[in-house]
């Protein structure tokens, strides 16, 4: 029997990074209300994560995009039989239209919107009945074709053990010396069309003849680099890093793809970034709005792919050659990042499930 009122949360499973900023608003909600019962309900490398981690968690399976009936059904299964009081989902849009269908209230958590009023996914976005926004109030804007409340409650970010003080420790971990820079080259997950990002990452680095090291988080690309890093034992490519975190505060300077979780993470931990945004797909535009946006805070800069050799030179040289330029970004990073998204985000929550906890939020 339900002490509380109840939550399931429908947390993208695609990756790790929505689990991550979904386990961080669960964390938030039971410290400011310990009676909620909060359920995920998540797939993939989602449901992995949580599952690892203690949380409760139904599995629907592995989403196929051209057929996503077994998921929709056991979604819909899920809600019928134990009728949670809300449900929100963090970017996964089919639970929106179910938890109507079953007249339950729903919250949607996204950081962007569709792109266009005719859209295919804008009707989802009718379906909740407030939508969280984990970004900054002049990120961006709602479409006016949306109604419902939008709460721009800033970051929700995964807490990081390690500061940008343990800098030299992990350096020394890594077998860079005091006189090294570590550059560190990540596509996220690495698509086959990122060869090319990584071959010219690497032939502006051999260009530069810094006094450096690189390391490219290639993924299963790995095999056809290998032959761009011949006889450089400054380069090398890894398929994973386990601990990312430590290589990304050893690091001087981080390349990457952008994605929204990229570029926060980055500045939260302080570390200057170049971004280089993928603009195929239909959200890739708005991945190129967050990386500008970053680099408007101070944070990142942004390079245009077409003209990627002779900005990354440009770029490269004037972050790792000056001190006051690194601590600039860096600072800017970290001034964005203060706050608690995750606790605005949850008192939103709590306001909907009738606790009356806060009204809107916007930071």
């Amino acid at each position: 029997m339900k002490m509380g009122k109840s939550i399931f949360l429908f947390s993208r499973g695609q990756g790790t990074a929505h689990a991550c900023r979904d386990m961080i608003l669960a964390d938030s909600l039971s410290e400011l209300d310990d009676s909620v019962e909060i359920k995920f309900v998540s797939y993939g490398e989602g449901y992995k994560t949580l599952s690892v981690l203690g949380w409760p968690c139904i599995n629907i399976g592995i989403p196929f995009k051209e057929d996503e009936h077994d998921r929709l059904l056991k979604m819909g299964q899920a809600l019928r039989e134990e009728k949670p009081d809300l449900v929100i989902s963090d970017e996964e849009l089919l639970a929106l239209p179910l938890a109507k269908i079953f007249q339950i209230p729903s919250l949607l958590i996204t950081n962007w919107f569709p792109p266009a009023p005719n859209h295919p996914t804008m009707s989802y976005f009718a379906d909740p009945q407030e939508i969280i926004v984990p970004d900054l109030t002049d990120s961006f804007g709602a479409p006016s074709e949306i109604k419902s409340p939008v709460h721009f409650v800033g970051p929700i970010l995964r807490p990081i053990d390690s500061n940008l003080a343990e800098r030299k420790k992990f350096r020394e971990e890594f077998g860079i010396t005091p006189e090294e820079k570590l550059i560190l080259v990540t596509a996220g997950e690495a698509e086959s069309n990122d060869v090319d990002f990584f071959q010219r990452c690497i032939e502006v680095f051999k260009r530069l003849k810094l006094n450096a090291k690189l390391i490219a988080v290639v993924g299963e690309l790995k095999e056809e680099l290998e032959g761009d890093m011949k006889a450089d034992g400054r380069i090398s490519l890894r398929e994973y890093l386990w601990q990312l975190d430590r290589y990304m505060l050893a690091s001087d300077l981080v390349i990457h793809r952008g994605g929204y979780f990229t570029l926060w993470e980055l500045a939260s931990v302080g570390m200057p970034s170049i971004c280089v945004p993928r603009l195929t797909g239909d959200f890739r535009v708005q991945n190129l709005s967050y990386a500008k946006k970053m680099e408007q805070y101070g944070a990142s800069v942004v390079v245009k792919e077409e003209r990627m050799e002779e900005e990354l030179v440009e770029q490269m040289k004037a972050i790792l050659t000056s001190q006051e330029r690194w601590d600039e970004m860096s600072q800017a990073g970290l001034r964005i990042c203060q706050g608690s998204g995750e606790r605005r985000a949850a008192k939103v929550v709590l306001s909907s499930l009738g606790n009356g906890v806060a009204q809107k939020c916007h930071v």
